[in-house]
């Protein structure tokens, strides 16, 4: 028989804010305090907004937001970005008689697929015209493999 769920490494378990008595693994940790607040009938208490795991007596979230370690993570994502330091790119127009633009056809994918073999299948019709349809698409399948006419 194995065991299910073996801790060898007990710094991984937190200390549940709810009740002291709970310890939970880290990966555990979040679904733990959905469950546990369920229950608490205790001091009310806060959620850090720099750590939603961070769940703190009301009386101390004042302290612990000066002091939070996570603190630091939030300022720096909300930093304006550094100045570009350097210019961007020079624009260099397109040499004479280049022009993207000219050759450009429209890419119709019913058309593609109807000339390359590929199984199709047609959703929404009737049981009748779905089973017309595959017998058209055997005879196209067949037509494409022997690389004749339809």
């Amino acid at each position: 028989m194995s065991k299910i769920n073996t801790v060898e490494d007990y710094s991984t378990l937190l200390e549940c804010p709810y009740d002291a008595s709970h310890r939970i693994l880290e990966s555990r940790f979040q679904t733990h305090l959905i469950k546990c607040k369920k229950h608490y009938k205790g001091e009310k208490k806060e959620t850090c907004p720099f750590n939603s795991t961070h769940i703190i007596n009301k009386s101390e979230l004042e302290h612990h937001l000066k002091t939070c370690v996570d603190r630091k993570n939030f300022e720096r994502s909300i930093q304006a970005p550094e100045p570009i330091s350097h210019p961007p790119p020079e624009f260099k127009p397109l040499p004479d008689g280049e022009d993207w633009d000219v050759d450009v056809r429209a890419y119709n994918p019913a058309q593609y697929a109807t000339n390359t073999p590929v199984l199709r299948s047609l959703q929404g019709a009737s049981k009748s015209v779905r089973k017309q349809f595959r017998n058209d698409e055997r005879k196209r399948l067949l037509a494409l493999k022997s690389n004749g006419p339809e």
